[in-house]
């Protein structure tokens, strides 16, 4: 879900670390356009949710430069789908290994602990094989 999900007075993305917030794609654009700076008291829904608007978090529409972290509550969610929909698959080790902060090789081939966009699938070091059947 994401964080605007049913507006202001909405659910949000259902974990209570995320506010909700307006669909506020425009008011974080604008922002950063006056500012040249991701807005940081950024409050879209004027005080109803009693919380600031997370322009931080990759489940918002704010500018792609602002987007640099999922909340605890989003990061478990990850997880729990994971769990569910690809162990039986047998990555869910690749995925405890990313999520522990270990290196990944990106598209160069050279280690790298952030996230790189990349058309081909990223390795993540030796423990980058299929587990058997």
């Amino acid at each position: 879900m994401h964080t605007f999900n049913g507006g202001c007075k909405g659910p949000g993305d259902y974990m209570d670390l995320a506010p909700p917030s307006a669909d506020y794609t425009s008011i974080a654009a604008k922002e950063k356009e006056i500012h040249k700076v991701c807005p940081v008291n950024l409050d879209d829904c004027k005080k109803d949710s009693g919380k600031k608007t997370p322009i931080h978090s990759f489940m918002s529409y704010a500018d792609d430069d602002c987007m640099d972290q999922f909340t605890p509550g989003q990061v478990v969610k990850v997880q729990q789908a994971w769990e569910t929909y690809r162990h039986k698959f047998g990555y869910s080790e690749l995925f405890s290994v990313a999520l522990d902060g270990f290196s990944c090789v990106g598209p160069t081939g050279e280690p790298s602990s952030s996230a790189q966009p990349t058309s081909k699938p990223t390795t993540l070091g030796s423990k980058a094989t299929k587990k058997p059947e």
